[in-house]
């Protein structure tokens, strides 16, 4: 068991921020009929929407991804996924950290990817010192990093993917401080203030709940504010 580390605290270890930027290019890399693919596992919560591993939609059901939306199902549907991503993400990071050359890179790569798990980012956390309200490492076009052939720039894969059809899927992010303050009062009205599961987990309780405070509704406003990664547009 090894702890999910805030993103700017796993920047931190330059071993494994090297180890993650190099899994998750590999983890984008996977071919797309493989189920443990990026392009597979992305598509069970998102765009292009497609059947995952033969779990086919209900008849008469919206073309949508698998998420539980308006559901007490929602937070743990979500913990399921973020499990399955993390699997696959840190299969490839072990897989990368073996194609160093034996030896000391390969034994310090081996540590940190088989410590290595999602990490998060705490948008309800001021940003540091001369960043912006959304971090830079999520929008700069290249990373610099170490593989087992030496230093190289590559594009960078928290920035965008494309699909096998040319489409791109990018970050488009437009947040303000005055939004990050309103999230961050919202998330502390819901902990404090919500003693039913069924408010606390969903939005679909907000008709007869004064309070509209619910995980759902902050995740749909964190995600149209902070990292509207959805949209597809042309190569």
């Amino acid at each position: 068991m090894q702890p999910r580390l805030e993103v700017h605290e796993l920047q931190k270890n330059a071993d494994q921020w090297n180890i993650y930027l190099l899994a998750l290019e590999s983890f984008k890399a996977m071919d797309a009929n493989d189920a443990m693919s990026y392009y597979a596992i992305a598509g069970i919560h998102g765009r292009p929407f497609s059947e995952y591993n033969g779990a086919k939609r209900c008849e008469g059901c919206v073309e949508t991804g698998y998420c539980t939306h308006a559901s007490t199902l929602f937070p743990t549907w979500h913990r399921a996924y973020v499990a399955l991503f993390e699997q696959s993400l840190q299969n490839n990071a072990v897989t990368v950290a073996w194609s160093f050359k034996e030896g000391k890179d390969r034994d310090r790569y081996l540590k940190a990817a088989t410590t290595l798990r999602a990490p998060y980012w705490d948008w309800a956390l001021d940003a540091p010192a001369g960043e912006g309200a959304f971090p830079s490492m999520f929008t700069d076009e290249t990373v610099t990093v170490t593989t087992p052939t030496g230093e190289k720039t590559i594009p960078n894969p928290l920035l965008r993917f494309t699909y096998v059809d040319g489409q791109i899927s990018i970050r488009n992010v437009t947040i303000e401080p005055s939004v990050q303050r309103q999230l961050r009062s919202n998330l502390w009205t819901l902990l404090t203030s919500q003693d039913s599961y069924n408010a606390f987990s969903t939005q679909a309780a907000q008709a007869q709940n004064s309070n509209h405070a619910s995980l759902e509704a902050i995740r749909k406003c964190y995600h149209s504010a902070r990292h509207n990664d959805g949209s597809l547009t042309n190569p």
